[in-house]
């Protein structure tokens, strides 16, 4: 499993969002051990009629559950070389989203068969692991275009009590001084993401109950969102009115840092608050046995245990252990079987031509030619259409419209239009989170293939709107460093089945080539006729020639 989990890792730190998983597995790390080394724990046994005694502890008779737990954490552990299995072999793909999701399910399973017998559940620690697994659907992403909108809401009201003049478009907010998009730094989606890891951590290591480690939550996505709306404020402000520019650095580090600080210190004050509200009731012996709201406060509220610690070790009888035996024997070949094609798949992986998975999302061989793309690079008559200009576009790495753009703007019979090549993503994009951000309102997608495709649903076409009434269209469309077309994963709507709409979730979670996207933004001057939109996917498809030619001009694709 180790091979596909390091290269889900190094692709999971392209994600800044997700880079505070070395210090979450650290702290994992410590949870287990500390929790293993704890010999005894601070519970007192459940009162009785007949005893009221709570210094005696009462002992536990030997369940059920606890005589088959052994042979039920094996069957975990199974499940999870399942998966592991087929992460390699049941797709197209090596994925190393299959080989974590493999991995966490095997923990869950061994932590349960070595830690039965321990006064302190290992099992939650373990748990922690499940916040660094990546949602299907790229739910992380929806996430993240939520939380600038909001900020970028929040931001815009504040800004009219202070009296900053500005216009707000989507998360794109612009005064006199600049013009800025509310990036994910500065939307709290790091601090955001951070501090639910910081809660999940302090409800674990101090053993809260369900219901206070779900306040604590609601409290970090609180604090998140509230010292971000101040952040972006005080970048605003300091721009319009100081002349300060917290934008550049060391500034918008420290600014930052600064603000998370606050907010943990917000999360640390919120839990101590909830531990005083949430303490057990103290009332009589006889009260707690026969008063069942204050038992169900003290048990589910605050987090009060009873129970006979430690537990005694489980009798097993010689069918249990019979079994218990040939299941480890199996795990331990199957095992072994895992670890070397695991090896060879991600080896495989990193063979010319094939997927560089173990790569940076800025470091694919073939898409690092695009940087040499300029103004000369599409004609100034462009089968009918004239240019007008041409920008190159820098942005922070991860941000939604790419790091890279190349965007020329022709005056086209119908109205303005804007092509672009975009770069580098990591599987396939939908550009619509893009244009959602920047204010417009996107219709259904229709799609079609592009030319010389081979038939692969590759091209996405959807329209735009915005409240003030301004229309736009967008055409876009695809490849990888194979030079490849890209599969959509647009569909026909509700008439997918459920298992069609289950494999484009999976396939999207582990696509993750490294992509470039070319598209053509319309702004019609006029309503656009069958002959406009026919016009507007051949350019789409000399477009992707010009671009792709490029690349192989540069002789940089691999035999």
């Amino acid at each position: 499993m180790a091979p596909l989990t390091a290269v889900y890792f190094r692709n999971l730190w392209s994600q800044t969002h997700y880079q505070f998983f070395p210090v979450l597995i650290a702290a994992v790390a410590m949870l287990l051990v500390s929790r293993w080394k704890t010999e005894t724990v601070q519970v007192v046994a459940a009162p009785t009629d007949e005893d009221d005694d709570y210094d005696q502890p009462r002992p536990r008779k030997q369940s059920l559950w606890r005589r088959m737990r052994p042979l039920l954490a094996l069957a975990v552990v199974a499940l999870g070389i399942a998966i592991e299995f087929a992460a390699i072999w049941a797709f197209p793909t090596v994925t190393p989203w299959g080989g974590y999701l493999g991995l966490l399910v095997a923990g869950f399973g061994v932590v349960m068969y070595v830690g039965g017998s321990r006064p302190v559940s290992l099992v939650p620690a373990w748990a922690l692991m499940a916040l660094i697994l990546m949602p299907p659907e790229n739910a992380d992403d929806q996430l993240i275009t939520y939380l600038q909108q909001r900020t970028a809401s929040f931001t815009s009201q504040l800004l009219d009590l202070m009296g900053v003049d500005h216009v707000r478009e989507g998360v794109l907010i612009e005064v006199a001084a600049k013009k800025l998009f509310v990036e994910e730094a500065c939307s709290g989606v790091q601090s955001l993401f951070s501090l639910l890891a910081v809660a999940a951590v302090l409800a674990v290591w101090h053993s809260r109950s369900l219901v206070h480690t779900l306040l604590l939550f609601v409290s970090a996505v609180a604090g998140a969102g509230a010292v971000n709306v101040l952040r972006t404020v005080s970048i605003v402000y300091g721009l319009d009115r100081l002349g300060v520019d917290l934008l550049g650095e060391p500034q918008h580090t420290i600014l930052g840092l600064v603000v998370f600080v606050v907010a943990l210190g917000w999360l640390i004050c919120c839990d101590a608050f909830l531990t005083f509200l949430m303490r057990p009731i103290d009332v009589a012996d006889a009260v707690m046995v026969h008063n069942v709201w204050v038992t169900l406060w003290n048990r589910l509220i605050a987090g009060f245990r009873f129970g006979a610690e430690p537990l005694e070790p489980v009798s097993r009888g010689p069918v249990i252990r019979l079994l218990c035996t040939a299941a480890l024997a199996l795990l331990a070949v199957s095992g072994g079987a895992l670890a070397v094609a695991s090896t060879k798949a991600v080896v495989a992986s990193q063979q010319p031509g094939a997927n560089p998975l173990l790569a940076p999302v800025d470091e694919g061989k073939i898409l690092g030619t695009l940087g040499t793309l300029g103004e000369s690079s599409l004609p100034r008559d462009f089968d009918g259409w004239t240019l007008e200009r041409f920008e190159a576009v820098e942005r922070p790495e991860s941000n939604a419209f790419g790091e890279h753009s190349k965007v020329w703007v022709y005056r086209a019979p119908f109205g303005s239009v804007a092509c672009s090549v975009d770069y580098p993503f990591r599987g396939w994009h939908d550009l619509r989170v893009c244009y959602h951000g920047a204010g417009w309102v996107s219709s259904s997608a229709e799609v079609s293939s592009s030319a010389g495709g081979h038939g692969v649903t590759d091209v996405t076409r959807f329209t735009l709107q915005k409240p003030t009434g301004e229309a736009a269209m967008v055409v876009f469309a695809a490849f990888n460093e194979k030079l490849e077309p890209v599969p959509t994963r647009e569909g026909s709507g509700a008439a997918q089945t459920f298992m069609n709409r289950i494999h484009k979730a999976l396939s999207a979670t582990d696509n993750m080539d490294v992509i470039a996207q070319y598209q053509i933004l319309i702004q019609p001057s006029r309503p656009l006729s069958e002959s406009d939109l026919a016009d507007i996917h051949s350019h789409l498809n000399l477009l992707k020639g010009t671009v792709i030619d490029h690349i192989r001009n540069a002789q940089e694709v691999t035999p």
